[in-house]
């Protein structure tokens, strides 16, 4: 179900390939049961908020919940976008506060200025590089995981010292390396603000 009135379309180039983005607006409403990631299926959430509103930035918090609740937000890419920095007069949110909304729910963060066009092209280049890295970093962990399924690393039942700790088994060796390996495979965020990294 597409609502064609909805939706615009925007070529972005980065690193030399160009490709399409759709963007569908669709406002959020609290009471609304609707799972809208089942009837859109989208690569990428912007979720936008206005500087100058307290209650957006909460309306904000909540769809990121919903969006945490209902999709699978390992695969997607996810982007808090504060809008209209340009009422510097009307502002009265900090960028602080939406800086630490997007840490607390895993999210980049940006803040920008539609009316001025501020930041957009930066907004719309890191939505694809977002979600070119969401990509990429999904087909390497399926590749990772299907490799760890095929090795066994030893059951439950292996022989336990007090305090939970395994008399040094190389399965439990094994399974420390392969920890860190993947830990590093799959690095959380350093920075909510660079949407060049995941």
């Amino acid at each position: 179900m597409r609502d064609e009135e909805h939706e615009k379309l925007v070529a972005v180039v980065l690193n030399g390939s160009e490709s399409e983005l759709v963007f569908s607006e669709h406002q959020y409403v609290s009471d609304s049961t609707d799972n809208f990631t089942e009837m859109f299926s989208p690569d990428a959430y912007l979720v936008v908020y206005s500087v100058t509103s307290k209650r957006s930035l909460q309306a904000a918090k909540e769809q990121l919940r919903l969006i945490h609740k209902w999709d699978n937000v390992d695969t997607k890419a996810i982007i808090l976008v504060g809008n209209k920095t340009d009422l510097a007069r009307h502002r009265v949110l900090s960028t602080d506060d939406g800086r630490s909304l997007a840490i607390e729910e895993g999210s980049k963060f940006i803040e920008t200025s539609a009316g001025i066009n501020h930041h957009v092209d930066e907004l719309l280049v890191g939505i694809l590089s977002q979600i070119r890295l969401k990509l990429s970093s999904h087909e390497g962990s399926k590749s990772l995981l299907q490799k760890r399924e095929s090795v066994s690393l030893g059951g439950s039942s292996a022989p336990k010292l007090k305090g939970g700790k395994c008399p040094g088994c190389a399965g439990c060796k094994a399974k420390g390396i392969l920890k860190r390996i993947l830990k590093k495979a799959c690095p959380k965020s350093k920075s909510c603000d660079n949407l060049h990294v995941l």
